[in-house]
């Protein structure tokens, strides 16, 4: 998890934009600064979790479908508003 060469994870934490890459079981094995600032946890809380741990089981099952899409290599985009631990809501 987390392997990535210094210069390839340097650059994709200067993307603003939120990147992360699952496993099949939809467990985090990369993720980069803008996904740590976002949800306001330290990328190693986040690694090894399920995509429903960190989002919530209520905003997982808004997206749950654009997930099986790319796992299986199909392009899709989800859009939904969230609400971080009772925090305002945010749209992801």
């Amino acid at each position: 998890r987390q392997n990535l060469g210094p210069r390839i994870q340097m650059v994709l934490d200067a993307i603003p934009a939120l990147v992360s890459y699952v496993d099949p079981n939809l467990r985090y094995l990369y993720l980069n600064q803008s996904y740590e600032s976002y949800f306001k946890k330290k990328r190693q809380e986040i690694l090894g979790k399920t995509v429903p741990e960190i989002i919530g089981k209520e905003a997982f099952n808004q997206v749950k479908e654009a997930f099986q899409e790319a796992l299986q290599g199909t392009p899709s985009r989800a859009e939904f508003d969230l609400i971080l631990e009772g925090e305002e809501v945010r749209n992801l």
